[in-house]
């Protein structure tokens, strides 16, 4: 196994669907359910009793496919001539992941772009509050 038994115990805890985590576990650590299993009753304190609809749950989606990484295929380099000999460099595109990393990063600049307009006004409005109050104390001396 590839994770402490410690590990084991501790994904299966914060997991909100037990079973898919019983699986998951058994995959990330090329076991079966059982072995996963095994460590919770005797590393986790759980009981086969309580975990029951988990261990239904594992095996059906063990049933399942399992997830398969998409493959990305380069795009194809338009040979140069056999004549010339100049040397053409081609900046791939961007892959999957930086694709998704970089649009996450444009939701987190919207969102923190929004929470300071936010910030300014309140910081505006807190502002004329003071005034006011300070406006009304000078009146009552």
């Amino acid at each position: 196994m590839d994770m402490t038994p410690d590990e084991i115990v501790m994904c299966y805890r914060q997991a909100k669907h037990k079973g898919e985590q019983i699986k998951i576990l058994a995959d990330r650590n090329v076991c079966s359910i059982e072995d996963i299993l095994k460590v919770l009753v005797e590393h986790g304190g759980y009981e086969l009793a309580r975990i029951s609809r988990a261990i239904g749950s594992a095996r059906k989606a063990s049933t399942k496919k399992p997830y398969k990484k998409p493959e990305i295929i380069p795009e194809p380099v338009p040979e140069a001539p056999q004549e010339e000999e100049t040397t053409e460099y081609v900046i791939p595109a961007k892959s999957v992941p930086e694709m998704l990393v970089d649009s996450a990063l444009n939701v987190i600049r919207a969102e923190l772009s929004e929470i300071n307009r936010q910030q300014y006004q309140l910081d505006m409005r807190k502002a004329d509050l003071y005034k006011q109050l300070w406006d009304m104390l000078g009146e009552v001396q």
